[in-house]
């Protein structure tokens, strides 16, 4: 039996001496954006909206600054939102955008490098949020928020359970076996209030068409059992004291699509599944569209603040 090795032609200008790599410069795409919770015992919910993503400077060690914006509208099950917690929901993270941040020469996300402008915007939208909604969760989260933003780091974390933002800046620009892939180890943010979860992977390339096809699958590989990430545990507790504790099973899989010249994500899908309690599956998809998104995003003030049931949705989380 005569084992065949992988290709990829010389069309694929990107991928060289078995390595991706990127060509960003003055790259600005428009991707509609959505995400969908499955949880166990209710009906499905997904979000849209889109975001902008544009490339803004080259740095030292093939480092890259992006610059990325939010679009205001937002549809919940395919409508816009009808509740004051849905609408609170979105808005109140607006202020973070424009949002510009670094990468490594992996394409990794490495720094927030506007938090000090960012934090600035915060004092104007906490007063926006006050005169706008009112009731215990307002209050809860502007706590939450001034809390997040007073550390760098702490923010930083938080920017990294947006499934988007994370998904899309991801290691995808490395070296692979003359068999075109690698194995690898990354987190996802899939509890929410927890640190992201272990994942061991396999990380493969090809080419499909005019696009390159980078599929990362793999499933989940954490100290922590089921038991400590129901309780949103950081760190192996129950794990250590009950060896015998049910072990966290999940799975991933994440299709990339990339510009075979220039290196630049076209789009993506992902779906992660697992076997903890809350929900068991969440699909995210991410990909290019024509449509422009406004850059300036104004809050617009009402006099009569509107109150905001304090009984949370699930899908909130992934909003703050």
């Amino acid at each position: 039996m005569i084992m065949r090795t992988a290709t990829i032609d010389e069309k694929a200008q990107a991928f060289e001496e078995s390595r991706l790599s990127l060509e960003a410069t003055n790259a600005k795409s428009i991707y509609g954006c959505m995400i969908t919770f499955d949880e166990k015992g209710s009906q499905e919910t997904n979000i849209k909206y889109k975001l902008s993503i544009e490339h803004i400077a080259e740095r030292e060690n093939s480092y890259n600054a992006y610059k990325i914006n939010r679009a205001e509208d937002v549809w919940i099950n395919h409508k816009t939102p009808e509740s004051s917690y849905d609408q609170f929901s979105f808005l109140s993270s607006q202020f973070i955008y424009p949002l510009e941040v670094e990468t490594t020469a992996t394409g990794n996300l490495n720094k927030i490098t506007n938090y000090k402008e960012i934090k600035e915007r915060w004092k104007a939208h906490e007063i926006l949020l006050q005169k706008k909604y009112q009731g215990d969760f307002v209050s809860d989260y502007i706590k939450s928020m001034s809390f997040s933003l007073v550390n760098e780091d702490v923010f930083f974390s938080k920017i990294k359970n947006d499934w988007f933002i994370y998904l899309y800046f991801s290691p995808l620009y490395i070296s692979y076996s003359d068999d075109l892939y690698k194995f690898t180890r990354r987190s996802y943010p899939i509890i929410p209030g927890t640190l992201p979860v272990k994942y061991e992977l396999k990380q493969s390339i090809e080419q499909i068409k005019q696009h390159l096809r980078v599929q990362v699958k793999g499933s989940i590989d954490d100290d922590r059992c089921t038991l400590d990430l129901v309780q949103g545990l950081n760190a192996p507790y129950h794990s250590i004291l009950n060896p015998s504790e049910k072990k966290a099973k999940g799975t991933c899989a994440i299709e990339y699509f990339i510009n075979q010249v220039t290196g630049v994500l076209e789009g993506y899908h992902g779906t992660f599944e697992q076997k903890i309690e809350g929900i068991k599956k969440v699909s995210i998809s991410m990909y290019r569209t024509n449509d422009e998104i406004p850059v300036d995003l104004v809050d617009e003030v009402v006099e009569e603040p509107t109150p905001v049931p304090k009984k949370k949705r699930f899908f909130s989380n992934w909003f703050n």
